[in-house]
């Protein structure tokens, strides 16, 4: 066989498998690939425990424009155009492709496990740029680690945002390190990519040029030219293709913009308006100094201890750098300042809480860096050591921590859900808490700053690993009690929540008309949406309206009918031949399904309108002091009589509430000249006094609808006046039932 091969050229010589798994960069690779799969498999079967999306209405939203993008090609909501948000939901569209929503919700989150573990590749690939094999496998486990991975039971941008972001902060590291004019495209081109994925990614255009800039002045520190005057401008030179790209883009998208006559803030889309929304100067400062506390706390204070030494080292020239490390210091220093600066501003003027899930990003650069201190042997040179240790855990210690833990942390804030949970088992609650996390903070500053390197070298990273997969096995049981709770909200069994398909088919037209609020239980509304893709449009009665409650509508008072100011959405409203709706809203037409208490499905009689509108009563039968139902039509149009049961219970013991006086009107309905409802043309009137547990039943005379019946009591009383805790002021418990002349 020697003979057979060229000339000059000796026999490859057979390498084995064991041979090539000997070699430590070949078994790291083996291992990140295993280790991949194994997150994958395992963030699959864990997804079973989340039965439902539950942080509403992002997931409505995405769910709604990737049905729309799987159909149709484009995306619109509700049947309404929509403002550009991102590339996810045309990714994970074909999930929308199985014939059932259970199936579509079990792809979905398989597909946003392949995705957010993907984020493992881009960052062995940084790891090994700057530390041997085994710390770029211990970077990889700790990102895997991470409590944001529930987000791959979640129908929003995170899982696929993640590995792009990282890969784009890699393109910047690699554009810095070597800038060559390939690299430099890339990295712009991975930056748009980004901010295509998700709107708050657009911040990396300011990152990129801010680490170009602390990357020259890095290379000034490492080696320091004989005339900085002379070295900056051509050191930055070196990114000119970066530099005009970016400028470029930005000209040529104001030129677009103006010849389309529209603002360059189009580029925010839904979030137009944020850039000039009258920030503060204190709001903002305040909250990033809490975003920055969460943050370091987030990844465990020793990484952020050991990115202020390697910084602290880079800047004062204390240790040797070669270009990859200072290209990843450059863009570790760009990107966690404008990063937590655009979330705190957003924090401080629209949700008032720690938005951890809008600066996740940052925390692989904080691993590497952990990494990198620990493969250079932990240098820890005493005044610079003593900083980065006090720094992290001061900010944890001064935290304001009992205002932030609450229950609005459970989507936004996944570092603190494990502090709220184990809060509720100590006496003192938060203030136990805070005394714990003092304690704690003390004992991971001095681990990072005096252990001994032969059992740092062990004992921090498997600290590191343990304290991340706590806290995801923490975050991951608040979201399931989140998530059982979002699905038992339709009020049906688990396995009846597509009934409205179920009954009229995916491809039927049906409109939901809302009456519930936001400070009500609006996932009655959210999971019946999301579970049943044929309803395509939701008309919002509740005042004020919500953009997550569907378009304003309204009740004609002198008809009934529901209209909507919004000519979109007034055509598909119009002809929807079914509506679903609160058991508390009475439309016309045929009730077809009711599977629990909650909902109910109608074949509509056209025009769409309710059958009766009650106000004044509560979902529990009481009423107010005053109580007025609104008869729209009855069976046939007829007259008839209207049933009324009243009752005043005894509450706590007898005698109690005492008795009071009712006074029942019913006439015709009409519009009063204050636009108000009043009864006219014949009134029929009662009064009576009701003694307390004593029912009693009135069968008032009806005209043809619509008609009109007031009620009003005196004296009302509050339950918490008689040690309830209901704050609510209460006449009696009514029930009423309309009886057509003719019928028994």
């Amino acid at each position: 066989m020697a003979n057979e091969l060229p000339h000059g050229r000796a026999p490859a010589r057979a390498v084995s498998l064991p041979a090539v798994i000997a070699r430590p960069a070949t078994a790291a690779s083996l291992v990140v690939a295993g280790l991949v799969l194994l997150a994958v498999v395992i963030r699959i079967w864990l997804t079973r425990r989340i039965p439902a999306p539950w942080i509403m209405g992002d997931e409505l939203l995405y769910s709604g424009l990737a049905t729309s993008f799987s159909e149709h090609h484009h995306m619109v909501f509700r049947q309404q155009p929509w403002p550009f948000l991102s590339i996810y939901p045309a990714v994970v569209s074909p999930a929308w492709l199985a014939g059932s929503m259970d199936s579509t919700y079990s792809i979905v989150k398989a597909m946003n496990a392949v995705l957010m573990s993907l984020v493992a590749i881009p960052m062995y690939v940084w790891a090994r740029r700057l530390v041997s094999p085994v710390y770029a496998v211990l970077v990889v486990v700790l990102v895997l680690l991470m409590p944001i991975f529930v987000y791959v039971n979640e129908v929003m941008t995170e899982s696929l945002a993640f590995p792009v972001v990282t890969t784009a902060l890699l393109a910047m590291a690699l554009a810095l390190e070597r800038p060559t004019i390939p690299r430099q495209a890339l990295a712009v081109a991975a930056v748009l990519l980004a901010s295509a994925t998700r709107l708050q990614a657009l911040v990396l255009f300011c990152v990129l040029p801010t680490a170009i800039v602390l990357k020259v002045l890095l290379d000034a520190r490492a080696a320091p030219p004989p005339s900085l005057r002379r070295f900056l401008p051509s050191a930055i030179a070196r990114y000119a293709v970066t530099l005009t790209l970016l400028a470029g883009g930005v000209v040529a998208y104001a030129a677009y913009k103006a010849v389309q006559g529209q603002s360059v803030h189009d580029v925010f889309g839904q979030y137009r308006g944020i850039e000039s929304s009258g920030y503060t100067f204190e709001g903002v400062a305040r909250w990033t100094a809490l975003h920055v506390a969460e943050l370091q706390y987030s990844v465990g204070l020793i990484p952020a201890s050991a990115l202020i030494v390697l910084i602290g080292l880079a800047w004062r020239r204390a240790a040797p750098t070669n270009p990859a490390e200072r290209a990843f210091l450059a863009v570790a220093m760009a990107a966690t300042p404008w990063l937590v600066l655009e979330v705190a501003a957003f924090a401080s003027r629209y949700s008032e809480r720690i938005e951890e899930r809008n600066m996740f990003y940052l925390a692989p650069l904080f691993f590497l860096a952990l990494a990198v201190w620990l493969d250079r042997g932990m240098p820890r040179p005493t005044g610079l050591t003593a900083a980065a240790a006090v720094i992290p855990a001061g900010m944890l210690v001064l935290l304001p921590i009992e205002g932030l833990l609450n229950v609005s942390i459970t989507s936004d804030t996944f570092a603190f859900v494990p502090l709220l949970r184990v809060s509720s088992l100590f006496d003192g609650g938060t203030t136990d808490m805070r005394i714990l996390l003092g304690l704690g903070a003390v004992v991971v500053a001095l681990a990072f700053a005096v252990l001994p390197r032969r059992l740092a070298i062990y004992v921090l990273p498997l600290g590191m690993a343990a304290f991340l997969a706590l806290s995801s096995y923490s975050v991951l049981g608040s979201a399931r009690v989140q998530s059982v709770a979002a699905l038992a909200s339709q009020g049906v069994a688990p396995n009846d929540v597509s009934w409205v398909d179920d009954r009229v088919g995916t491809d039927a037209h049906v409109v939901f008309v809302n009456n519930i609020s936001l400070a009500e239980n609006p996932h009655t509304l959210w999971q019946a949406e999301f579970w049943n893709r044929s309803i395509e449009s939701v008309v919002d009665l509740t005042v004020p309206p919500h953009i997550t409650l569907g378009r304003p509508g309204s009740i004609d008072l002198q008809t009934g009918r529901i209209v909507t100011a919004d000519p979109l959405a007034s055509g598909p409203v119009r002809s929807a031949p079914y509506a679903v709706a609160p058991a508390s809203l009475e439309l016309a037409g045929q009730v077809i399904a009711k599977p629990g208490s909650l909902l109910v499905l109608y074949r509509v009689d056209h025009p769409l309108r309710m059958a009766r509108a009650v106000t004044g009563l509560y979902s529990d039968g009481w009423t107010a002091g005053d109580m007025a139902l609104s008869q729209y039509t009855t069976p046939g149009q007829r007259s008839g009589r209207l049933v009324v049961r009243l009752l005043r219970p005894t509450l706590v013991r007898r005698g109690l509430l005492g008795p009071a006086r009712a006074t029942l009107e019913l006439g015709r309905l009409r519009i009063g000249a204050g636009g108000e409802l009043e009864a006219g043309g014949r009134i029929v009137k009662r009064s009576l006094s009701l003694a307390e547990n004593r029912p009693v039943v009135v069968r008032l005379r009806t005209p043809k609808p619509p008609f009109l019946f007031q009620l009003h009591v005196t004296p009302t009383f509050s339950p918490v006046d008689i040690g309830l805790g209901d704050t609510r002021q209460l006449g009696v418990q009514l029930t009423s039932r309309f009886v057509p002349a003719g019928t028994r």
